[in-house]
């Protein structure tokens, strides 16, 4: 969420290209040219065409469907269909009719030029001349380039307008998300949203074609049914019959698919939800050794949505292999029916019918089949993307400025889950401070919640006056530069900034930082201390110019040096004359209030003025040791000073660009060709589907040999019986009849018995040459559907071993992974990277084995009628792959940056929907929106860029084939004597099918190597590298809990210094033991360091025994962790608590009950969202997981840092109870809860200031601890 100036880039060469370079895609020559030279970088995209910008898309869109929401009836659901019709439909209907133009002209005239080109080669004709043959030459010629010029400029077109309908639709849902209710939120997920962006909406990618196909292909076979009829009359009733038949099947299946489609959806959305909980908490998740838990999890959400999508992948290539196979046997039976019928066929009609029938096979088995399949597909989609647009929306509401800013809350009552969490609260606060206060779960987060606005209502109205801001308890950073979480899109002031990040204390923290407030945050923040983060967050909040300012216990993570210094500054100073909301339980705070409100039970027990609050009320408080002489506040104020002039002078560093992946360059490595045969199955299951390959390219190059064998045998015996029937006298060297009639060669005889055996002879070879014919068909057949059952079988085998070992690399990878990637970034491999390995690479793949097989096939045939036709098909393919080569260059960086800008969507997405209410309340989602369609935009840059370099490489292509072609038919014409028509025909479309083939390959080629950079990128993730788990496993260990700390030394991969130098001190058995020190001293960095999290210097020992001799699970799962943010993992309590199952329920209701739990939690089995926990009573579901383990060691990190005084002593008195006799490691920002600990140790800057009892340490008044106080 950078809020930075756009980048300016340069308008796409197509948008400036004159009408000559679009058509003939000149202007892709200077992007080649550079793709060819360098590997592309994001410098090197344009900006995106005006018509596809995403705003403009966006706007259009959201219009319509408001417009429609206004009109339509109550109850109905608005149609996505309808919506993309009125907006996008007349030029969709008009590409449609452009294409069935072209398409009905080539599939009709193009049968009946090849078909009378064939009949020039019958032997003795005398009807047509070398000229016409020149002319129906010249006619196929021209209609094979008017097809690739019309064809490929019409995809273009096409892919523009999916594009446009994508960016649409992606910037659109992402509006809806930043509206959604708390309620609708529950009713969605990250995990749904990130799927249907970057799965639903890429199905109207496959799908506009597909549709335009649809209703010309109706078009296109009542013609060609009617054009057969003509040609072969009744004959061709019962083939085109058999092909209607499969077409009722066809739409039964996709409704089948559409099932499969949504509820393999929900298993995607299911496991990316997961994944992101996952990675979003993984510190904790790596410290409570629960890393094979949720690993598991996921697997299982992987395990359902792999074993729906296999049912629907069987389900779609049955329907495109029954449908192909149908129009195989329809041929067939056309043929053998015609023949019965007329004992006899001509080649001309042959090949007419072969020809007419291939784009009939087309129609059927590919039009229709792929539609009726996406249609399924899309179908299912929409219900998706229409069930986010239709979720429950936030009221909009407008905050009006005013001189008296207020808040009146009249009767307001609030219901989640079914359970009152506020009831009947009425509030008047004005200009001043209003403190908020109450016990754990009272509702004080609620309250500030409602007068936001972020949840509706369930009673009563709320009245505001003023602009608002916000501080979130849990802070909300997101990844950009501290600067931009700052600033959030307001207008920087360099006075007020300064102004605002000295009175959040932030100086010290930017001077110390080597690029200052340009440092980059990672997600969430997970590169800063928890007191950075509050530091950052409440900064946001107070440099927006408001007038009213909620801030929810934000200042709870700081420690009591910092408290005051923002208190002062900050609360009485900047916001002094501001009606300030502050939810706090410190004491200090409190008695300053000028109006104190406190919540029990969801209610307003007391509303005072300062002045009215008894003595009683204030002594319910702890009283915290919070009080500074002048002269040290002086002094701390001088020595900020000091360190805002280190920031100020210091100059601006460049930062890296946020979300940035280092990108692969040059050529897939061949290696991961292997990695995925291994992972599919192995080399024995790949050699299997090379030799059914072969099987099935023998099995279709034999039908199309027979059957031109059959032609030229039913040729020649047509000619002899006219010749027999005309002169009685047959000169049999006038025609050929090659090895099957040796007998009559070179011999001139009267008419005889002779001849009538002979042509008996021939007749029955005829039909043995068609029973081969048809045992072929059933051989290919049977090599078919064997061999996409195996293909299925590699597919699913490959996903599920891909995503197993990315999974468990991921978890186990070290915590510098993590630091070094943002969520985003690694979202993005397991959502649209690995989509692209599941549902494409397979089939992409075993396209280009089965091409390269189908080219050695027509080759041969093309070989079998003369060698020399392989001199100019060998020339072919050198060129192709000559201009594939550059091709490549450029197309495989394009797709690396495709991948690569679809990280900084998701990564923004992510941060949105952790972030929500601090983006309402700032009124941010305009912001929001344009920087969502910055990255749409890139995105859309490197999608359009690509679709145009394809479709230039297509037409290069078909240039050169239709060269080819002309070289086939000249030598024909010119250089050719005594050709039979059947082999006439057999090369022509041989010849046809190669310049085909041979592009096909190449694109598929191509698109094999675009497709393998998303497998190249997921495998990466396999290679992470790991912790080392291995090591001992010690008996009894630890018995007593003794700690000693050698010279430790630890610095992160992305650091220029030490977060700890030196740090040596040691613990006896039992000790308690207090860790304080300012927000990013390295407090939890010594925790980091006891659990192993990252690699140090130096030596830890426990009971004698060094921590890094021991293996990592085991040492992890003899410390306890009560972390800094209390977290509820999704699922029920007992997975909560006890994860692996290790305890009976007897046990963790002890814990439970310990921790006083117990009453509010109705089963152990009870879904944790049921329960809306606060933070506070998420903390003590955190102490439970602690209690129930009894381990030796226990690491309390601000374990009750969000808790009332009251909560927070039952809380203390519960860790007095249940860890007395352990050796605790407590961090606290409240100095007063460590002061009855054995010893202090006190950090700064990641050293060791001071090691003593609190008692000794109290006496030096001049020491670092005291200095604290």
């Amino acid at each position: 969420m950078d809020h930075s100036e756009k980048v300016r880039r340069q308008i796409h060469p197509r948008q400036s290209a004159n009408i000559f370079s679009v058509i003939f895609f000149g202007y892709t020559g200077p992007l080649f040219v550079r793709g060819f030279k360098k590997e592309l970088e994001d410098d090197d995209l344009y900006d995106v065409i005006g018509k596809c910008s995403s705003k403009k898309c966006a706007d259009r869109l959201e219009h319509a469907y408001f417009s429609n929401v206004k009109i339509k009836e109550p109850g109905k659901k608005i149609s996505i269909l309808r919506l993309i019709w009125n907006l996008y439909g007349l030029k969709y209907a008009a590409l449609g009719l452009f294409h069935m133009i072209g398409k009905l002209l080539v599939s009709t005239l193009e049968p009946e030029a090849v078909s009378q080109l064939v009949g020039y080669f019958k032997p003795g004709q005398t009807r047509m001349t070398i000229y016409d043959a020149l002319y129906f030459s010249a006619m196929i010629i021209g209609l094979k380039a008017f097809h690739t010029i019309y064809f490929q400029n019409y995809v273009i077109y096409l892919n523009e307008l999916a594009l446009q309908i994508k960016a649409s639709f992606c910037s659109v849902i992402y509006r809806k998300a930043l509206r959604l209710t708390p309620s609708a939120l529950a009713d969605t997920s990250l995990g749904n949203i990130v799927t249907v962006i970057t799965k639903d909406v890429a199905q109207f990618d496959h799908s506009l074609n597909i549709f335009n196909d649809i209703w010309i292909s109706i078009i296109q076979t009542i013609l060609i049914c009617y054009l057969i009829y003509k040609r072969v009359g009744v004959s061709s009733i019962v083939g085109v019959l058999i092909l209607l038949a499969v077409i009722p099947v066809q739409g039964y299946t996709s409704k089948i698919i559409r099932s499969f489609r949504l509820k393999m959806a929900k298993k995607t959305d299911e496991r990316l939800q997961r994944m992101q909980e996952t990675l979003s908490t993984i510190k904790t998740i790596k410290m409570y050794t629960w890393e094979n838990v949720f690993a598991d999890k996921i697997g299982e959400s992987r395990f359902n949505e792999m074993k729906i999508m296999m049912r629907g992948a069987y389900s779609k290539v049955a329907l495109m292999i029954s449908s192909n196979l149908v129009a195989s046997f329809a041929f067939y039976a056309i043929i053998m029916i015609y023949i019965s019928i007329y004992n006899d066929m001509s080649a001309e009609d042959v090949f007419y019918v072969m020809k007419i029938f291939s784009n009939l096979k087309h129609t059927i088995a590919i039009s229709f089949s792929m539609g009726f399949t996406r249609l399924g597909e899309l179908s299912a989609s929409l219900k998706r993307i229409n069930h986010i647009l239709q979720l429950e929306e936030l009221p909009g509401y407008i905050d009006k400025p005013d001189d008296e800013p207020k808040i009146d809350l009249r009767n307001v009552s609030l219901k989640l889950n079914n359970k009152n969490i506020l009831k009947n609260i009425n509030l008047k606060l004005e200009v001043g401070l209003n403190v908020i206060t109450g016990q754990l779960g009272c509702g004080k987060s609620s309250l500030i919640k409602v007068i936001l606005r972020d949840y509706p209502l369930d009673g009563g109205e709320i009245r505001t006056r003023g602009r608002k801001s916000y501080a979130s308890q849990d802070p909300w950073l997101f990844p950009s530069s501290i600067k931009q979480n700052i600033l959030f899109g307001e207008k920087y002031d360099y006075k007020r900034y300064t102004s605002v990040v000295h009175a959040c204390a932030l100086d010290y923290d930017f001077s110390v930082l080597e690029n200052g407030d340009e440092t980059i945050v990672a997600d969430r923040g997970m590169n800063f201390s928890k007191g950075q983060q509050a530091r950052i967050n409440l900064a946001r909040s107070i440099y927006k110019d408001a007038d009213i300012y909620l801030i929810d216990d934000a200042l709870t993570a700081l420690d009591p040096k910092v408290q005051v210094h923002i208190f002062k500054h900050c609360i009485k100073g900047l916001l002094k004359n501001k009606c300030v909301i502050l939810v706090t339980h410190n004491a200090k705070h409190i008695k300053l209030a000028d109006n104190l409100v406190i919540l029990q039970d969801g209610s307003v027990t007391f509303e005072g003025k300062q002045q009215n609050i008894s003595e009683d009320i204030l002594d319910s408080f702890e009283s915290l040791p919070l009080q500074k002489n002048d002269e040290k506040e002086k002094e701390n104020q001088e020595e900020s000073n000091e360190k805002e002039k280190l920031l100020i002078v210091k100059p601006e560093i460049h930062r890296k660009q946020v979300y940035h992946e280092n990108k692969k360059s040059g050529n897939v490595d061949y290696h991961l060709y292997l990695k995925y045969i291994k992972y599919s199955g192995g080399f024995l299951i790949g050699i299997s589907l090379v030799i059914l390959y072969i099987g099935a390219t023998f099995f279709e190059s034999t039908m199309q040999k027979t059957m031109s064998n059959w032609i030229n045998q039913k040729s020649n015996i047509t000619y002899v019986k006219e010749k027999y029937i005309q002169n009685k006298t047959i000169d049999l060297e006038q025609f050929n009849l090659e090895n099957t009639t040796t007998i009559f060669l070179n011999e001139t005889f009267n008419v005889s018995s002779d001849i009538i055996q002979e042509i008996g002879r021939l007749e029955m070879q005829a039909a043995k040459t068609m029973n081969l014919y048809t045992m072929s068909i059933i051989g290919y057949a049977v090599a078919e559907f064997i061999r996409h059952y195996l293909v299925l079988k590699m597919g699913i085998a490959a996903s599920i071993n891909i995503h197993k070992k990315m999974v468990k690399r991921a978890l186990h990878a070290m915590m510098t992974f993590f630091d070094s990637f943002f969520i985003g970034n690694i979202l993005n491999r397991f959502s649209q990277d690995l989509n692209i390995v599941d549902e494409h690479l397979i089939f992409v793949i075993t396209t280009f084995i089965g091409i390269l097989f189908h080219l050695a096939g027509v080759v041969g045939l093309m070989a079998s009628v003369n060698w020399k036709f392989i001199i100019p098909a060998v020339g072919l393919a050198l060129f192709s792959i000559l201009v594939r080569t550059v091709y490549i260059k450029t197309s495989r960086s394009l797709k690396r940056l495709e991948a690569a800008t679809r990280s900084p969507i998701i990564g923004h997405l992510n941060s949105t929907m952790e972030g929500l209410t601090t983006i309402r309340a700032y009124k941010a989602q305009d912001i929001l929106k344009d920087e969502f369609d910055n990255h749409q935009d890139l995105y859309s840059s490197a999608l359009y860029t690509s679709i145009c370099i394809r479709g230039a490489f297509g037409f290069i292509m078909e240039i050169s084939s239709l060269f080819f072609f002309i070289t086939v038919v000249a030598r024909f014409l010119f250089f050719e004597t005594g050709i039979n028509a059947g082999d006439a025909g057999l090369t022509l479309t041989q010849a046809g099918m190669l310049t085909m083939s041979i592009q096909y390959a190449l694109i598929t080629w191509s698109e094999l190597e675009n497709t393998m950079t998303s497998f190249e990128r997921v495998m990466e993730y396999t290679t992470i590298e790991n912790e080392n788990k291995t090591g001992l496993e010690v008996a009894d260990w630890p018995n007593r809990g003794e700690i000693i700390f050698k010279h430790i030394s630890l610095k992160y991969s992305n650091s220029h210094g030490n977060i700890l130098s030196d740090v040596s001190f040691e613990v006896k058995p039992g000790n308690k033991i207090g860790i304080v020190g300012r927000t990013g001293a390295g407090k939890s960095t010594i925790i980091s360091t006891l659990f192993r999290l990252y690699n140090y210097e130096g030596q830890i020992f426990i009971d004698g025994t060094e921590l890094k001799t021991l293996a990592l699970d085991f040492l992890r799962k003899n410390i306890s962790i009560i972390p800094q943010d209390p977290i509820m993992f999704s699922g029920t309590i007992r997975s909560n608590i006890d994860p692996y199952v290790e305890f009976v329920d007897e046990e963790i209701w002890k814990a439970l009950h310990k921790v006083h739990l117990d009453s509010s939690i109705p089963s152990l089995d009870t879904d944790v969202t049921e329960l809306n926990f606060s933070t506070g009573q998420r903390q003590l579901i955190c102490l439970s997981r602690a209690i129930i383990r009894k381990n030796k060691i226990v690491v309390l990190d601000e374990a009750t840092a969000n808790m009332d005084p009251e909560s927070e002593q039952i809380a203390l008195k519960i860790i007095e109870d249940n860890f007395s006799s352990c050796t605790q490691f407590i961090i606290a920002h409240r100095l007063d809860s460590i002061l009855d600990c054995d010893k202090i140790l006190a950090l700064d800057r990641g050293r060791v200031m001071e090691f003593d009892t609190p008692l000794n340490l109290l006496k030096n008044e001049n020491g670092y601890f005291t200095g604290m106080l």
